[in-house]
């Protein structure tokens, strides 16, 4: 009837980041936000230490798009003693703990790492229908397949999904009583854990989580040029194509100097709409002339491409 309003339902978001990921995570959002502008949000932020300015900042994303958002501040004591390794902090801990934290009417939520661009409309994911599954995520890169039987034990199969997008059933996900195991599994010596909360929860929810599409978690490693070659490759290129949710994995963040990304262009594109508008990747002259090098072994066919050109997508 005219005059009536629309109310629109209300997706929950979960995000953990530490103050130096804070940008990072508001960039997410803002892309989130973007492309989502016909569905309203709830962003629940697992953090302990970001600065009131980047709180502040993260609020004005939410409140531009008409959105909310609920920090959470996860008591640090209760992970100090967890192992941390290379660039992660302790806060890639808080999803372990995401369910003991959140009202028990949250009844589904998506988790979302800080380190990823949403590039189109999420809707089909936000909807997607987990078959009393705990939660639906990608299957990781063929590297990481191969790799996973040595740092979680046992055999894989094929299936090791990537933790950094994860539709959860908050209540199956409680009921697994995920921080006690996890412990017990980060103390275990049998397993190696190299990757974490991530190798943790592969251990706990093992061929008992949906698998989804590449597009909604397209990982930096689906888009080298050695996987070309791999089994998945059409499921991969198909990803590529109709990407949803760009994933800069490991350690090839857009803004590292050293990021070769091809898709890195789409943080910069949400960073401009953000409250960190005026960030510039700094390079120091050295930096500036190892990349000019690199492109000139690349144009001259002195060095091999690691990822495939945005042409080899179409």
């Amino acid at each position: 009837m005219q005059g009536d309003i629309e109310i629109l339902p209300v997706y929950n978001i979960a995000m953990a980041a530490n103050d130096g990921y804070a940008q990072h995570l508001g960039v997410c959002l803002v892309s989130l936000f973007e492309n989502n502008q016909n569905r309203r949000f709830m962003l629940y932020l697992f953090s302990d230490n970001i600065s009131r300015t980047n709180i502040d900042k993260i609020k004005e994303v939410c409140d531009r798009y008409g959105n909310h958002l609920n920090v959470i501040t996860p008591k640090r004591e209760e992970f100090e003693g967890l192992p941390i390794r290379s660039y992660y902090s302790l806060s890639t801990y808080y999803r372990l703990r995401l369910a003991d934290y959140l009202d028990e009417s949250v009844k589904r939520i998506l988790y979302l790492d800080a380190d990823m661009t949403v590039v189109a409309d999420i809707g089909e994911l936000l909807d997607t229908d987990l078959d009393d599954f705990p939660i639906a995520a990608v299957n990781d890169t063929p590297w990481q397949l191969r790799y996973a039987v040595d740092h979680i034990g046992g055999t894989v199969d094929g299936n090791y999904f990537n933790a950094g997008m994860m539709l959860i059933d908050v209540d199956r996900y409680r009921s697994y009583q995920i921080f006690s195991r996890a412990v017990q599994i980060l103390n275990d010596k049998k397993y190696k854990c190299d990757f974490l909360d991530q190798d943790v929860l592969n251990i706990i929810f093992q061929n008992n989580w949906k698998e989804l599409p590449c597009k909604w978690n397209l990982l930096n490693g689906f888009l080298k040029r050695e996987y070309m070659t791999d089994a998945r490759w059409e499921d991969i290129l198909d990803g590529i194509r109709h990407r949803a949710i760009v994933h800069y994995s490991a350690q090839e963040k857009p803004w590292s100097w050293r990021c070769q990304n091809p898709l890195k262009k789409e943080y910069f594109k949400y960073l401009a709409l953000s409250p960190w508008s005026g960030f510039k990747v700094k390079r120091s002259l050295r930096q500036k002339l190892a990349c000019i090098k690199n492109q000139v072994y690349l144009f001259l066919g002195l060095r091999e491409r690691v990822y495939i050109s945005l042409a080899e997508y179409k």
